[in-house]
C-alpha cells in the first residue's frame, strides 16, 4: 500500500489554515470584546458623573429653599417681636393679671446687681 502523501499534505495544509483562521478570529473577537468593555465602562462612568451632577444640583436647590424658609421664619419672628414691643411701648396692649391683683408684694431674694441686670429700666432697683 502506498501512502498518499499528496492527500496528507493537503490535509495538513487545510488543518494549518483552519487553525490559523481560528486563532485570527479568536484574536479579533477578543480585541472587539475588549473595546466593547472599554466603551461600556466609559459610558457607565459618564452616567455616574451625570447622576452625581444632578444630585448636587438638587441638593443645591434644596439647600437654597431651606435657607429661604429659615430666613423667612427668622424675619417673621423678628417682625412679630417688633410689633409686640411697639404695642407694649404705646400701651396698645394691656397685660392683665387678675390673680396678681390680690397677691401680696413679693420680696425677691436676688441680689440688687442681678435685679438691675434683669431690669430693662434705666433706673436701678432700690430698697
Amino acid at each position: 500500500m502506498t501512502v498518499p502523501w499528496r492527500l496528507i499534505g493537503m490535509l495538513a495544509l487545510m488543518l494549518a489554515g483552519f487553525g490559523s483562521a481560528w486563532q485570527f478570529r479568536e484574536w479579533r473577537y477578543a480585541h472587539q470584546l475588549a473595546e466593547q468593555v472599554r466603551l461600556q465602562a466609559e459610558t457607565l462612568n459618564q452616567l455616574t458623573q451625570a447622576a452625581a451632577t444632578a444630585q448636587q444640583a438638587e441638593q443645591g436647590k434644596w439647600l437654597a429653599v431651606s435657607e429661604q424658609n429659615q430666613f423667612r421664619k427668622m424675619t417673621d419672628a423678628q417682625r412679630d417681636q417688633d410689633y409686640l414691643r411697639d404695642r407694649l411701648a404705646t400701651s396698645n396692649l394691656r397685660l392683665s393679671a387678675p390673680a396678681a391683683w390680690n397677691m401680696q408684694p413679693y420680696e425677691s431674694d436676688l441680689p440688687r446687681h442681678m435685679l438691675n441686670g434683669l431690669s430693662s429700666s434705666p433706673t436701678p432697683v432700690t430698697g
